[in-house]
């Protein structure tokens, strides 16, 4: 017998099973990304379908943008979205599907030390416009308006300047805000971040700050940190119970984005969001349930 050959035969052998397997292994691994606010969401239904499944699911953040065109690119299974697929992006990735999976509003937080409990919508927007540059011109403290923002490519911003109908730009890492139809943008730059525990950390350490972020986050954030607190926009409360009953003014879909039908188990970690189990992580993160 030639050992030579054979030896070369089961190493071949070995070689193929090991890639073979490799290949198998790969397969069975689903890629997320996208809303820093859906993340947390992703995140733990992503270990508890995984481990019934055996699969290998990696979760990302990185901002809705990145996850519409991460799905619409094919560069993830799952782009996660924390606002509707815009008209530009379904005409430019026509196959894309939202799955809505909770529903969330933005609340505007302020730090805990700041006496303010409540802004009028003008108000809100005479402050980021530079109008007002010191709390105790709305009757609060003595204490200069330090101004945070979230960055290009976050859902929070988009839905922040829509629902005030303002316009904002970006120079030197600090964010200018204007009125729509205004030539000028404000002179009083906003300190730019990313994630919403970013926001709520910037708010935290300053007591003159204001922010915005995801109601879910803010709450969690009060719950745990105590040093930040919602102020109520014309009088209404930043709180899930309004956000369901859709008194509060911004509120918006938590979506999983797939490129054309879901199949397999990319439609299986859907569906298990979308069941009394998935819906019940929803709801202990502080997001409202669809079902």
């Amino acid at each position: 017998m030639n050992y030579k050959k054979l030896s070369i035969l089961i190493i071949g052998l070995l070689s193929f099973s090991i890639l073979a397997d490799g290949i198998l292994n790969a397969q069975k691994i689903i890629k997320i990304r996208g809303s820093s606010t859906v993340q947390p969401i992703a995140t733990i239904a992503a270990r508890i379908y995984g481990k019934k499944h055996n699969i290998r699911i990696t979760v990302e953040g990185g901002g809705s943008t990145k996850g519409v065109d991460g799905a619409g690119e094919g560069l993830v299974d799952i782009g996660t979205a924390s606002r509707n697929i815009y008209p530009e992006e379904k005409k430019k990735y026509p196959n894309l599907i939202a799955h809505t999976i909770a529903y969330d509003g933005i609340a505007i937080i302020l730090n805990k030390e700041n006496s303010i409990d409540n802004l009028s919508s003008k108000q809100i927007i005479d402050i980021y416009t530079g109008k007002y540059k010191n709390w105790k011109e709305l009757g609060g403290p003595d204490r200069p308006i330090k101004l945070v923002s979230k960055d290009f490519g976050r859902s929070t911003l988009d839905l922040f300047i829509e629902h005030f109908k303002m316009e904002v730009t970006k120079k030197d890492n600090l964010m200018y805000y204007r009125l729509k139809g205004d030539k000028e943008y404000s002179e009083t730059g906003a300190v730019v971040v990313g994630q919403n525990s970013e926001a709520i950390v910037a708010v935290s350490a300053d007591p003159g700050a204001i922010g915005y972020v995801s109601i879910g986050s803010a709450e969690r954030a009060e719950r745990k940190l105590g040093k930040i607190k919602r102020v109520r926009i014309d009088g209404i409360e930043a709180s899930r119970e309004n956000v369901k009953n859709k008194s509060y003014p911004i509120i918006r879909s938590l979506n999983l984005i797939t490129k054309g039908k879901p199949t397999g188990d990319v439609e299986g970690f859907i569906e298990f969001l979308l069941s009394p189990q998935g819906q019940n992580i929803v709801k202990n993160l502080d997001y409202i349930p669809i079902k």
